[in-house]
């Protein structure tokens, strides 16, 4: 499952690696993000390790605020059927839920602060309706639904960010459904659906002096 592991570094500036442009003036604050994204891979998944984020280096600066970001992204298309003996309205709509936690239990205890380990979030598609005839099935619904929430990490967590190693694992599952209903009471579905979650850290630091 690893093969879909995806992991980008932006605008870094810490753990001994160079900053890329000249250092802003003393007091002007900076940013470093980093982004880590597994899939799309097909829906309903276990927990997979997304990987991890470096931690800020403090020989870089002075870090200000950390902000974090979990996005679930479901995509891919469905059938409608009408199973019922009459023709009938038949509805479908797309549903994908993400949950994000880790092993570290510290990070686990601010990812549980989110509700994001327990409830997660969720990517609702549009409501789609096809008047079908009896056995009838229509013509494939492209589905993709996003969701995406963010928070200012609170001083209590902020150590877990700081220092010359890594921030993890982020740990995602993703499960995937479509909701159908008809007038007749026998609407159903076939799908084929693929999931995606997206996890960016932000560091907003003042450089020091003299940055690696």
């Amino acid at each position: 499952m690893k093969a879909f592991r995806n992991v980008t570094y932006t605008s870094i500036a810490i753990a001994g690696l160079a900053l890329a442009a000249a250092a802003p003036s003393a007091f002007a604050d900076s940013t470093a993000t980093q982004t880590i994204a597994y899939g799309p891979t097909p829906t309903n998944f276990y927990t997979v390790d997304m990987g991890s984020v470096l931690q800020f280096n403090p020989s870089t600066g002075t870090l200000q605020s950390v902000t974090i970001s979990f996005t679930g992204n479901i995509s891919g298309n469905f059938t409608l059927t009408n199973s019922g003996t009459n023709a009938s309205n038949v509805d479908g709509q797309t549903t994908g839920t993400f949950f994000l936690s880790s092993t570290n239990s510290g990070l686990n205890s601010l990812l549980n602060s989110y509700n994001w380990v327990s409830t997660g979030i969720t990517a609702t598609g549009t409501d789609t309706n096809q008047y079908l005839l009896p056995g009838e099935s229509g013509a494939p619904i492209s589905a993709n639904a996003t969701d995406t929430a963010g928070y200012a990490v609170s001083a209590a967590y902020l150590s877990l960010f700081e220092g010359v190693g890594n921030v993890g694992p982020f740990d995602l599952t993703g499960k995937g459904k479509i909701s159908t209903g008809s007038d007749n009471g026998n609407g159903n579905a076939s799908y084929n659906l693929a999931d995606q979650g997206i996890v960016t850290v932000v560091y907003d630091y003042i450089p020091g002096d003299n940055p690696p």
